[in-house]
């Protein structure tokens, strides 16, 4: 079977209008993956439609039935114009059967460009779209006096696209709303999912997967599961700049890191622990360790976006700071864990120490480290400015490199 033709076949049986889904952003790596594995799936020989298929792949990769899956997917929007057409078309196209209870909302998060326009307008393409008002009990639960008191719908079988907006700024606030809709969903699963990334065809099935066995069937001590991200960079880099973005400063951490990209979160546990920060990810990872929680990363599951540039990454080393100084003033106890973690929340002296033992055991790349020095310094006293001048801002700025 031709693979588009099959494809736009799917599309058909998922939807009662024409498809239309423009996926003209994503990787070339994305895009090799995903049509690697709905080709695999569309070839089965079985006489059956592709919604069949799709039940059928479901219950075979998870090990749970349709009619007992049942998770809700929040999707931060902060000016994303550039990609959102092409990520959340990924996001729809997934290999989610229409028969699963599963609510996705996105979250226009204080958005000053055209994002409303975009999802709005491809939600259309789904079906037709309601507006209804939020329940005021609920709206009061939600703690988000920004939050507009209606959203829009739009349904596909048992599965449901709505549409939020907000003017409160933040991911982590996003976050938040995201555990909030779960549980008013009676969702213990949530799985974030990053606006500008794009995920391959069976993400989000293998992210319910690990934490449906771990929150669910197990329910031990993992509250927060990660996809794996595929970076991959937009052009060839200048051997100059190749060199420099090489050699980052989070070589050190020994921890199993969360990537923020995509997450999936114990509903129950995340709506206690999401920290109002500019690092909500490693937030959550360092809440969790604190608490004798465990994290982990979905080996299967992955997330495609693109590299920074190195100007993009001081940025957001900048911010990482930042949010790491906003943390250990709500909760310096956490202190010991952060300074373990990574040496440049450690003294001068300690952080001088650190790259002195590297070089010693390492003449060779004396540059390299004498560089991470500088480049943890300079990004330290940016982050330091701007914690001092405004201690809770959260919000996270438009990256020119990978949007």
């Amino acid at each position: 079977m031709n693979y588009w033709k099959a494809l736009n076949n799917m599309q058909s049986e998922r939807i009662s209008l024409r498809p239309a889904y423009l996926i003209t952003e994503a990787p070339n790596g994305w895009v090799r993956q995903s049509v690697d594995k709905n080709a695999l799936l569309l070839s089965n020989e079985e006489k059956s439609t592709v919604r069949e298929k799709l039940t059928k792949h479901w219950e075979n990769i998870t090990g749970v039935k349709t009619s007992d899956t049942q998770f809700t997917v929040v999707v931060p929007i902060h000016n994303e114009e550039k990609s959102l057409m092409s990520s959340a078309g990924a996001l729809i196209l997934s290999q989610v059967p229409v028969e699963v209870d599963m609510q996705t909302n996105f979250v226009l998060n204080c958005c000053n460009d055209n994002s409303e326009e975009i999802i709005s307008n491809l939600l259309k393409r789904i079906g037709s779209v309601t507006v209804h008002n939020i329940p005021e009990e609920e709206y009061q639960r939600f703690n988000d006096i920004n939050l507009e008191k209606t959203f829009t719908e739009t349904r596909q079988g048992k599965q449901i696209f709505r549409v939020y907006k907000t003017e409160t700024k933040g991911k982590a606030n996003a976050l938040k709303l995201g555990c909030n809709f779960a549980t008013a969903n009676n969702h213990e699963i949530l799985i974030s999912v990053d606006a500008n990334n794009y995920v391959e065809p069976d993400t989000l099935m293998q992210m319910f997967k690990e934490a449906h066995s771990h929150f669910i069937e197990k329910d031990d001590k993992t509250v927060v599961l990660s996809a794996i991200p595929r970076k991959v960079h937009r052009d060839t880099l200048r051997t100059v700049e190749k060199m420099l973005r090489e050699h980052g400063v989070y070589d050190d951490a020994k921890y199993v890191p969360v990537y923020g990209w995509c997450m999936a979160l114990k509903a129950s546990w995340a709506h206690e622990n999401i920290q109002p920060v500019a690092i909500e990810d490693y937030a959550l990872g360092i809440m969790a360790r604190s608490q004798g929680k465990d994290v982990g990363v979905v080996e299967k599951a992955m997330i495609w976006g693109y590299r920074t540039t190195f100007k993009d990454s001081l940025n957001q080393f900048r911010r990482s700071v930042r949010g790491r100084l906003q943390l250990l003033n709500l909760h310096p106890e956490l202190k010991p864990i952060m300074e373990s973690d990574n040496y440049f929340m450690r003294s001068l002296s300690e952080r001088v120490q650190v790259i002195y033992r590297h070089i010693a055991s390492d003449p060779k790349s004396f540059l390299k480290y004498v560089w991470r020095f500088i480049y943890g310094e300079v990004g330290l006293v940016l982050g330091r400015y701007d914690f001092t001048n405004d201690p809770i801002n959260q919000s996270w700025n438009k990256l020119a490199s990978t949007k």
